[in-house]
């Protein structure tokens, strides 16, 4: 957000009718995604990207496992009756199970893959996957 009101207060100074325009006319949270309260989708999403976080959009506020039941129960409820993961998968996130389920991620700013975890013991740590290079 820091960096938004930098570049904004910029385009003030170099086109003042552009910004008194901006700002007289509409809200920055119709135009500028940092604002906007919502989820953010980025630029690249399909509809049937789109048609599934719908369908998931609970699901996607829970912690990996509950995710992934979440998943297997709707594949389940449409009909299909392969619902379970690779056993070798299935065992390997059954391990993780103790430890991840204490661990929470916010979703900050999804264009800019921004997210606050918090850590084993309570420390809060924010990650910025685009700067890692993801």
């Amino acid at each position: 957000m820091a960096e938004f009101e930098r570049e904004y207060d910029t385009l003030r100074v170099r086109f003042p009718k552009a910004a008194y325009c901006l700002e007289d006319t509409t809200v920055k949270e119709k135009w500028a995604r940092c604002c906007f309260p919502g989820n953010r989708y980025n630029l690249d999403t399909s509809n049937c990207v789109e048609s599934l976080n719908s369908v998931f959009l609970n699901a996607r506020k829970y912690s990996l496992i509950l995710m992934l039941d979440a998943i297997l129960a709707k594949e389940a409820a449409s009909g299909s009756n392969d619902n379970k993961f690779v056993p070798l998968v299935e065992n390997y996130l059954h391990d993780l199970w103790v430890d991840a389920e204490k661990l929470k991620v916010t979703e900050l700013n999804t264009f800019q893959l921004e997210y606050q975890r918090q850590r084993l013991f309570g420390q809060l740590a924010l990650e910025n996957l685009q700067l890692q290079g993801y």
